[in-house]
């Protein structure tokens, strides 16, 4: 468990400044072994090695450094948990699942906003860049590869970014300010612009303010995991379930969607992150 006593506002500055040394790290480290991204090195394994690498080096890395640091656990941002019911974990996912028309939604307003921008050509150029490279790790041929790609697409990124997003500067900045909604908002924001896609910001800040949300209240981070490997799963089966799926489908920009599903979206939301609040709390106080 991290130790209020060691907290100040410079511990939270030395976790992002570990943090941005780590993805540095993780860049240097997939660029020595496979060469810089388009060149010939990169082939679909390149790729998914290059995204491992990237992907445990980035968020994992900090995470552990950090609870080294600060607990009597390297990992304790995966073993310091609270219990949560069966009921709890169902509605978390189904938290993630119902609010997708939402995300759409936020999806088409991000690009209208992005889009009244002086750089809005250079966004969306770097933006089809990262949806190539996201295209090329989807394409598979056998159900092994297949496989592999749910692991490093679905499951690995929810595992590492809960890891240092929600169990990690969450919970610190949670610890630091004694204000839970500034540390959900914070981490949600750096959550999304990690991802480095502007043109992408809105939804992506949704869905790491509920997965924030989610965290502070069930205090358990593999609820988390299981929440945001199932709604990056369900990316992963749209593509790899269509025939006609290409990365022109992934640069489309949004339709408006209308008004309609948003709304219903964003009630079911927050009746289903009620009811999580309300089992997991009624579930802890029982324990």
């Amino acid at each position: 468990m991290i130790d209020r006593r060691k907290l100040t506002p410079f511990s939270l500055l030395a976790v992002l400044v570990i943090f941005f040394l780590c993805m540095l790290l993780g860049y240097i480290v997939s660029f020595a072994l496979l060469g810089m991204p388009g060149s010939d090195g990169y082939g679909y394994y390149s790729l998914i090695v290059a995204q491992v690498i990237s992907s445990v080096i980035t968020f994992a890395l900090p995470a552990v450094i950090v609870s080294s640091w600060k607990c009597n656990s390297s990992f304790d941002t995966l073993t310091d948990i609270k219990r949560v019911s069966l009921v709890g974990w169902v509605l978390a996912i189904a938290c993630l699942t119902v609010c997708q028309p939402l995300v759409q939604w936020s999806c088409f307003v991000n690009e209208q906003l992005c889009m009244r921008m002086d750089s809005w050509e250079n966004l969306r150029a770097f933006s089809k860049m990262t949806n190539t490279t996201i295209f090329n790790m989807m394409k598979h041929d056998t159900i092994q590869e297949c496989i592999i790609l749910f692991f490093v697409i679905a499951v690995l990124p929810a595992v590492v970014e809960e890891m240092f997003f929600r169990g990690t500067l969450q919970r610190m900045m949670t610890m630091t300010t004694n204000n839970a909604w500034v540390a959900i908002f914070t981490a949600s924001a750096v959550f999304s612009l990690m991802h480095g896609d502007i043109v992408a910001f809105l939804p992506r800040f949704i869905l790491g303010f509920l997965l924030g949300t989610i965290y502070h209240f069930g205090k358990n981070i593999w609820v988390n995991i299981a929440a945001h490997a199932f709604n990056n799963s369900l990316a992963v089966i749209a593509i790899v379930s269509s025939d006609d799926f290409n990365v022109d489908t992934l640069n489309q920009l949004q339709e408006n969607p209308g008004p309609v599903m948003p709304i219903i979206a964003l009630a079911l939301t927050i009746f289903g992150v009620q009811g999580f609040i309300y089992r997991t709390r009624n579930n802890q106080e029982s324990v």
